[in-house]
């Protein structure tokens, strides 16, 4: 075997031997003129290994539970604290799980407190989800925010907005040492998708407006998870750059409509699927 062929092998071989980890989104703390609030929670694990998660607020004015999936049983979350006082609300997340994907939950490090406090809180929950491929793998992650409100019989619990905030794939594209030679070496396509979720500060009244930035970019150019990376030819040096992908790197308002009850953005979101799914 040439060193040429030693180096190939030994690259080809240099896979992570787990799934890539999902990223939380960049969050900007902070809060608007309307008293709306991002706020920290820190985040500790019950049991061992860890059946749930808690998470509080610095002053415990607050803290939340998720407790997750047992025995084909549905995740839960368990509010403790709301406002300082002690919470028995339990809300089962049936709902919460992709089947397409197996995917697991986690709290979101950060609490979104509303102004008029009488119209509850908002708790984040990420599904994040990964594969594992022959020579790379990919991860996904989903955060989904969750209103805890009062409905005249005690506390309710309803998604308010599913937002992709982070992915990432490593494929393979080399497979002899021809692959290797038109490559250039570079035997991956990598893609990332990442973001930003802050308050528009202006806000006055109401609910919060929350501002989502994104970034995508792939490497080497501009690569396709829905085509043959070895369909472009003989890649030239030039090629070999990480670029950004204007189409999903994007900059979105999202807006709470009272009527639906839910989050929406001033401009539907792009098709990012190739960044986005494992």
């Amino acid at each position: 075997m040439t060193l040429k062929n030693i180096f190939l092998a030994l690259t080809l071989s240099a896979i992570p031997l787990s799934p890539l980890a999902a990223a939380p989104a960049t969050v900007t703390p902070g809060a608007d003129k309307a008293g709306n609030a991002i706020l920290p929670l820190a985040i500790s694990y019950q049991g061992q290994p860890a059946v749930s998660e808690q998470a509080c607020t610095p002053g415990k004015d607050f803290c939340v539970e998720l407790v997750y999936q047992q025995d084909d049983a549905p995740p839960r979350l368990n509010l403790l604290r709301l406002r300082g006082k002690d919470s028995d609300a339990r809300f089962e997340l049936a709902d919460l799980k992709t089947e397409a994907m197996p995917s697991r939950l986690a709290l979101w490090p950060r609490l979104l407190a509303l102004g008029d406090a009488a119209q509850g809180v908002l708790v984040g929950v990420e599904e994040n989800a990964n594969a594992m491929y022959s020579g790379g793998g990919a991860s996904a992650s989903i955060l989904r925010l969750l209103r805890v409100y009062p409905d005249g019989k005690g506390l309710a619990l309803r998604e308010a907005l599913s937002l992709p905030v982070y992915g990432s794939a490593l494929i393979r594209a080399c497979f002899s040492d021809r692959d290797y030679r038109q490559r250039r070496g570079a035997c991956h396509d990598e893609y990332e998708f990442s973001s930003r979720i802050s308050l528009d500060k202006q806000v006055s009244s109401g609910f919060p407006r929350l501002v989502y930035q994104t970034r995508a970019t792939s490497f080497p150019g501009h690569v396709s998870r829905t085509s043959d990376s070895l369909a472009r030819g003989q890649l030239k040096k030039r090629d070999i750059v990480t670029v950004l992908d204007p189409a999903c790197s994007f900059h979105r308002t999202l807006r709470f409509d009272a009527a639906a009850g839910v989050y929406a953005p001033d401009k539907p979101l792009p098709d990012c699927d190739q960044y986005l799914v494992p």
